[in-house]
């Protein structure tokens, strides 16, 4: 499925931050990041050792099938919002539901969510069926546009989980240096952002794309990754560990980090991510009124908190 050597993670970076390239190089150079695949496990290994970042197959492969599943949760959640906005309505999750489709997009989420959930509980990979209809992490063609985009954005959610890792890695390195545990998770989650957003300019320039076209692919990527912590972090959890802060104060720095206007697609695709997560742990309320995307999201991150 997945190789986890270095050339693999720096071909990865090299197709989400083309731009950050040389700047890879140098990082690479002065850190000499390691990475391992582990035996498989039934459990969720993506973590960082003094000496390795290590992963299992399953791990990497789950993580893209929740990629995708993001993509389904945008798919059931994304118009129904469009619309709503549209005709200034709140967010009432009785009177959605009802709506026409709205179960049937709901199904399709919840069956991926639960092949996911199954891979992550197998002892092997070879004991995993792939589900019909996905596309593989090494597929090339595609049958739909949309196939296409849930691919990239895949790619962006795993990328922006590396980097969140490498430094960690980095840190391993210069323990001296290291900060609190808690506020070492919001900047390695800073230094990814910044990794895949920081020069988006440069990018955007060389390749004839407007700065915000580039944005928002990047920061939906960014989005969906986090809709993956999301599903991998037990809900009694949401709120922070020892070493965790709560999941909504990293919710709330990465979006922070994105300067898109409020009814972007962006925030509708956040929005929908964070209602399908939500809505299956029963944390929305009733109803919500939003005055545009952005303040939905903002107040939707703050159930996460619970």
């Amino acid at each position: 499925m997945i190789n986890f050597e270095d050339i693999d993670v720096q071909a990865l970076l090299d197709a989400t931050a083309a731009e950050r390239w040389a700047k890879l190089l140098k990082l690479w150079e002065e850190y000499k990041f390691n990475f391992r695949l582990a035996h498989d496990q039934a459990r969720f290994t993506l973590e960082t050792s003094p000496s390795m970042i290590i992963a299992t197959r399953q791990t990497l492969t789950q993580m893209w099938l929740l990629a995708y599943a993001a993509w389904r949760a945008i798919e059931a959640y994304s118009g129904v919002l469009l619309l709503l906005r549209l005709n200034g309505l709140p967010f009432n999750w009785a009177e959605v539901g009802k709506l026409h489709g709205q179960s049937q997009a709901d199904s399709r989420l919840a069956a991926l969510l639960l092949e996911a959930r199954e891979l992550g509980r197998l002892e092997q990979l070879e004991h995993f069926t792939w589900p019909d209809g996905v596309p593989t992490p090494d597929q090339k063609t595609f049958g739909s546009v949309e196939d296409k985009a849930a691919h990239d954005l895949a790619l962006f959610a795993r990328a922006f989980a590396v980097l969140h890792e490498m430094k960690h890695f980095m840190y391993e390195q210069k323990p001296v240096e290291r900060p609190s545990e808690h506020d070492e998770e919001i900047i390695c989650d800073e230094f990814a952002a910044d990794f895949l957003v920081g020069r988006i300019d440069e990018y955007a320039l060389g390749h004839n794309w407007s700065r915000a076209d580039v944005l928002r692919k990047r920061a939906i990527g960014m989005a969906v990754s986090a809709f993956v912590l999301l599903e991998r972090t037990p809900s009694d959890r949401w709120c922070g560990s020892k070493s965790h802060p709560s999941l909504a104060s990293r919710l709330q720095r990465i979006v922070a980090s994105v300067d898109l206007p409020a009814d972007d697609h962006f925030w509708f695709c956040s929005a929908s991510l964070l209602v399908a997560k939500l809505r299956e742990e029963e944390k929305l309320p009733q109803s919500i009124a939003f005055t545009d995307m952005k303040h939905l999201t903002s107040q939707l991150i703050t159930f996460v908190e619970g």
